[in-house]
């Protein structure tokens, strides 16, 4: 019985380490090298709390477009890309917040600004190469990526989603970017919620 916990065990704890250790090492570079660079860092805790207007403004926006060129269209292609159980759709704006502005714009944006001492540069680079996962998405979801409609305006919005909230990161901090990906990852549950 105790061999078989252990083993139960080890997957979660395997996925932990997977997951935490990438984690952990580009929070290492990113705040070793941010307040280097000139680039915010972490952020500032009162200005966060006087964006949070500007924040909901932009999140709502950038739901809304994503929901009328994209969500509404590929919703038909791929169910399975909008899950509905309520445990997933509260749970990844959370990781959406923490684990991709941790990646890339605290480490991978930093990297780029190290790397080309230039703030836009690093910015444009880090949403070039996101958007491109995008390709990768599409195949791990089963629908193939072809250039029509739904793969081209999912490449421009990732881009441009991108590319704000790494104008946030390089221009006000971590703390800015993570709430507005927050608010854009509750597309999922208003996707989920109205067309399904």
């Amino acid at each position: 019985m105790l061999f078989e916990r252990s083993r139960r065990d080890g997957a979660v704890g395997g996925a932990t380490v997977v997951v935490g250790v990438p984690f952990v090492e580009c929070s290492v570079v990113g705040f070793s090298f941010s307040r280097k660079l000139g680039l915010p860092g972490f952020g500032d805790l009162d200005r966060f709390k006087d964006s949070i207007s500007f924040l909901l403004a932009c999140g709502v926006l950038m739901t809304a477009l994503s929901y009328l060129l994209f969500d509404r269209y590929f919703y038909e292609v791929s169910t399975a890309s909008y899950p509905k159980d309520t445990l997933y759709l509260l749970s990844y704006p959370l990781k959406a917040a923490f684990t991709d502005e941790v990646i890339l714009r605290l480490c991978f944006v930093t990297l780029g600004v190290g790397i080309f001492r230039n703030k836009s540069v690093g910015v444009i680079l880090v949403s070039v190469v996101a958007a491109i996962f995008t390709i990768k998405y599409f195949q791990f979801m089963g629908v193939g990526f072809f250039f029509n409609y739904l793969c081209i305006t999912q490449l421009v919005l990732s881009f441009a989603a991108n590319l704000v909230l790494g104008y946030l990161f390089v221009t006000r901090g971590l703390l800015h970017s993570m709430g507005l990906n927050f608010l854009f990852g509750l597309k999922y549950a208003f996707v989920s919620w109205t067309a399904g």
